[in-house]
């Protein structure tokens, strides 16, 4: 799969996707890092956090694409993490992995808009076909963007003419 670059907010830049880990297993943040060959996905982690709370403040201070987060952990726990996680940075995605497999903590999160959730121990596969998903996904936005754009433009070029 080659990398595909994302374009940074104000379009023109070109980039990797950005991505926070937070859970409070610091053995756990670690082994996510290492698990994912995160160049050739075209994405970087920009920041790890062992809590709820850091994790929120890495969300302010790098506005991630993708969020990768434990369900229980101190501060915030995963679901309040995505809930303000969401009004910091709405177009983030999140991904959920847990060693609990209680169908509430799914409903709860599915409610809240999470992409994925996945079960400790993870699975590189499992890890790697979910980032692979949602590469696509902001691929799929980008190139929608990329569309608008272009159609904004040759309207704008049409009524030029036409004047």
């Amino acid at each position: 799969m080659k990398p595909y670059y994302f374009r940074g907010k104000q379009g023109g830049e070109l980039r990797m996707l950005r991505v926070l880990i937070a859970d409070d297993e610091s053995k756990v943040c670690q082994l996510i890092e290492k698990l994912v060959d995160w160049d050739v996905l075209g994405m970087e982690v920009v920041a790890v956090a062992e809590n709820g709370i850091e994790a929120l403040e890495k969300i302010k201070e790098f506005y991630p694409d993708i969020v990768i987060t434990d369900i229980r952990m101190p501060g915030y726990d995963g679901l309040d993490l995505i809930r303000l996680g969401k009004e910091e940075a709405p177009k983030a995605e999140f991904v959920i992995i847990s060693g609990y497999r209680h169908f509430e903590y799914a409903q709860m999160a599915i409610r809240y808009g999470v992409n994925a959730y996945l079960l400790k121990p993870i699975r590189k596969d499992e890890l790697t076909e979910t980032l692979k998903r949602l590469s696509a996904h902001f691929k799929e936005q980008t190139e929608q963007l990329s569309l608008e754009e272009k159609r904004q433009r040759a309207i704008r070029s049409d009524e030029k003419n036409l004047r």
